[in-house]
């Protein structure tokens, strides 16, 4: 039962919409029309900003399923008792944050227009807040030990309810990373096109648009079944806008000061990893999955952590 990784809440950058305002009549139309927009893309970025808020803080119950999964060894079985030791859950989520973030979401989620991305994260809000109530109860009669006086009778009976919540959870959870991603890339790219058209092609511009592609590249690569050829072209276009960032950076114009050559880096060494990557599902060759084996998705995920890191800094 595994779920994806955290969403980088760095990403979530504001869009502004640019709509000019005419003249006459027509101007208090308009007017109307611009604060209609302006008010629904507040709301999509609050929205996308607490739903991410909520779904990063679920990594407390991710690992309480983890260390249950490890113990019991058969899942569809449940606990029998004879194992030889017993890890229980050490769920240590805060209940009332849970609790608060289902408020937040179904408030925010009633507010016009609701689209999927509301619907999904209310479903997730549901699973999320039932599947950390039972680990919590679980958690507590593990850490307690009272399997000892009731010989295991209340582990077994809630084993079959965890399992279940846990499995509508880590769905719901996919599906609500799923809508955000689709959602944050629509602004990035909104962002980027608006960015390239006022600024031109400089360092908000490299910075944003390599950001933006290392995002749509892991997305894929964590995948087994990939497309080769849409990876393959995402690739060209990640080196080639890399090498236009470098050749920005170097010119004799670029009088800035910054962590650029850090964030060049991080992108040409996750390229790297990428890279390695594509060529291992290409050619049906197997990696090593430590670390430090570049096109492991262990290495490819603290590469693009790296990105992430000089991004926001």
């Amino acid at each position: 039962m595994k779920k994806r990784q955290t969403i980088i809440t760095g990403l979530l950058t504001s869009c502004i919409l640019a709509i000019s305002i005419l003249s006459g009549c027509e101007k208090n139309v308009k007017s109307d029309d611009i604060q209609n927009a302006e008010s629904t893309n507040q709301n999509l970025n609050q929205k996308l900003n607490v739903y991410t808020e909520c779904y990063n803080l679920t990594k407390n119950l991710d690992d309480a399923i983890e260390r249950y999964e490890y113990w019991v060894k058969d899942m569809q079985q449940g606990p029998t008792g004879n194992e030889r030791s017993i890890g229980g859950l050490y769920f240590s989520g805060d209940l009332k944050k849970t609790y608060a973030c289902k408020d937040d979401i179904d408030k925010l989620a009633a507010i016009a227009p609701i689209t999927d991305l509301d619907n999904a994260a209310t479903e997730f809000a549901n699973n999320f807040v039932a599947a950390s109530k039972i680990a919590n109860e679980l958690s507590i009669y593990y850490s307690q030990k009272d399997y000892k006086d009731d010989g295991f009778k209340k582990g077994k009976a809630l084993h079959k309810t965890l399992v279940s919540a846990a499995i509508l959870y880590n769905k719901s959870a996919n599906v609500l990373s799923d809508k955000i991603s689709v959602a944050n890339d629509l602004r990035q790219l909104d962002r980027l096109i608006k960015v390239e058209k006022e600024e031109g092609r400089g360092d908000t511009y490299y910075r944003l648009s390599i950001m933006t592609q290392s995002k749509q590249l892991i997305r894929l690569l964590v995948q087994d079944d990939f497309s080769i050829n849409e990876v393959k072209e995402l690739l060209d276009k990640y080196s080639q806008i890399i090498n236009e960032a470098v050749n920005y950076y170097e010119s004799p114009n670029y009088k800035t000061i910054s962590t650029w050559r850090f964030f060049i880096d991080a992108a040409q060494r996750f390229n790297n990893s990428a890279k390695e990557r594509f060529r291992s599902i290409r050619d049906n060759k197997v990696l090593r999955t430590d670390k430090i084996t570049e096109g492991s998705l262990a290495n490819l995920q603290e590469r693009y952590n790296t990105i992430v890191h000089f991004f926001n800094h």
